[in-house]
Parts: C-alpha cells; structure tokens; sequence
C-alpha cells in the first residue's frame, strides 16, 4: 500500500495536537496516583490519630506539588510547540506511507521512520500520534485519512500483537 496526503498545520491543529497528546498520552495514565492521593488527603482529614497536621500538610504538599509541576508542564509545553510552528516557512506538510516507513516533509526537513522502530500509536480524538517509548515521534490529524489507512498504520505498528 502506498498513500500520501497533503495538509496545512496550523496553530489550531498544534495546539489541539499538543492538547490530546498531554492529556490522552501523558497525563491520563497517571491519573489513578493522583486520585489516590485525593483520596488519601480527604479520609486524612476525618480520621483522627496523633501527627494529624503533619501528615495532612505532606499529603496537602504533595498534592499541590503535583497540580502546580503538571499545570507548568503543560503550558510550557504549548508554548514549545507554538514556537517549533513558528519555524515552519510555509505551514505545508505532506505525509507518505508504503509498507516500509511513513514519511513526513515539511519547511524545516523530512522525518523518516520505519514502522518496526514505532513501537504503537496513541489514539486520539483528532491525532494518530507515533511513539517511541515515551518519546512522541509524530502527531498526525486523523482527518488527513481514510479509516483504511489507519487500520493499515494501526496494523504496521502492532504486527501480530
């Protein structure tokens, strides 16, 4: 199978790409920890047993903690991806795939990368994003295809799984 589609990245599609991925990818898994330490501070804060302030002001602490590092990280990582768009010269990008690679080709260069290397696809609402461990290779719109050539790039990150 071979296909190629042409689409104009703009700050809508990176910003919602960049959303989805944070969310869907990044937080989302760690939700039940952070749950957990809800949980914990709230049933802290009606029992009643000696060091009480203490152990509540920890489980506070490290909520807070949690909250502010995540909110930092997430809008620094908008702001990141808002200046990778700024670097484009045209906001044109053309996507190849074949059964050996998907290829990506915008202003700035061309990203090759063998489907053996993408060890899965996270699955958004709008995006198709490659992974590599926890390192995101590419963010794809899902409406640039048709829903056989996701199963097919589905089907070439998880061969036999």
């Amino acid at each position: 199978m071979h296909f190629s589609t042409t689409y104009d990245v703009t700050p809508a599609i990176q910003d919602a790409s960049v959303k989805q991925f944070f969310w869907h990818v990044l937080l989302r898994p760690k939700i039940g920890g952070i749950m957990v330490v809800f949980i914990a501070l709230i049933v802290m804060f009606a029992l009643d047993f000696p060091y009480k302030p203490w152990i509540v002001g920890f489980f506070t602490a490290m909520f807070l903690f949690l909250f502010v590092a995540w909110t930092k990280t997430y809008f620094q990582i908008i702001a990141q991806a808002r200046e990778g768009l700024a670097l484009l010269e045209h906001p044109k990008v053309e996507v190849s795939l074949d059964d050996s690679l998907i290829e990506y080709v915008s202003s700035t260069g061309t990203r090759r990368h063998r489907w053996e290397k993408i060890e899965r696809i996270e699955e958004t609402r709008d995006f198709m994003i490659f992974m590599a461990g926890k390192l995101p290779l590419l963010s794809l719109p899902k409406a640039c295809f048709t829903s056989a050539v996701i199963d097919f790039m589905k089907e070439k990150t998880n061969p036999g799984r």
